[in-house]
């Protein structure tokens, strides 16, 4: 479930953003000043935090501050009642995801929220999808170097983009063959039967299995 901070030293609004949030069945945590806000996030697992621009002493630019060095992945929504240029552009180069100028609408402040969660899910998404990614990459990498088994890697133009050590040894290419040179005049003149048959492969799209060469 998602967690929202509300940071706002106005009591009936802090309770009414609450209130807007508690019905969207959210994790909802409450601060009336900086130092309340601090505890809740080094204590808390906060995604998104609502905080008014003042804060009891401390300002909520100085909020969105510790955040962005803190809990850089929590999204912080900017509340005031005076909004202008300065004050905006200041808490979007800190990183908020959205500014709001009082009085903030129940759909407004749902609606901004559901944005923010939205595109923290994303970005959560993107980044494990890169980290599988990246593991893939690597495991693939491990068995293309490491099988006893010669694997040659072309492009569409049959021009080399890489070959196990293997391969290298046993077709004497090479490291330095795995440079976009073309395939077949690396070869010896006994595996150039192949061309045929990846260009067959590369023109239908379908694996060609059980061509046997002989080489002496």
């Amino acid at each position: 479930m998602a967690s929202v901070l509300i940071a706002e030293d106005e009591r009936v609004l802090r309770m009414t953003f609450e209130q807007f949030l508690l019905e969207e069945k959210y994790t909802v945590l409450t601060a009336q000043n900086y130092a309340e806000a601090e505890v809740h996030l080094k204590n808390e697992s906060i995604d998104v935090v609502v905080s008014d621009i003042i804060l009891g002493g401390k300002t909520g630019i100085a909020l969105l501050r510790h955040i962005s060095e803190t809990a850089p992945d929590a999204r912080v929504i900017m509340v005031t009642g005076d909004p202008n240029v300065d004050t905006a552009s200041e808490a979007v180069r800190l990183g908020a995801f959205d500014y709001l100028a009082k009085p903030v609408t129940e759909h407004e402040l749902k609606r901004v929220v559901k944005l923010a969660l939205t595109q923290k899910a994303l970005e959560e998404e993107r980044e494990q999808f890169a980290a599988s990614l990246e593991r893939f990459r690597r495991d693939l990498e491990a068995i293309f170097h490491g099988v006893n088994a010669g694997i040659i890697m072309v492009d569409e133009q049959l021009h080399l983009r890489q070959a196990n050590g293997f391969a290298q040894e046993l077709l004497g290419l090479s490291p330095d063959d795995d440079s976009g040179v073309e395939l077949i005049p690396q070869l010896p003149e006994t595996f150039r039967t192949l061309e045929d048959h990846l260009h067959d492969v590369l023109e239908s799209g379908q694996e060609s299995i059980g061509i046997r060469i002989e080489w002496h």
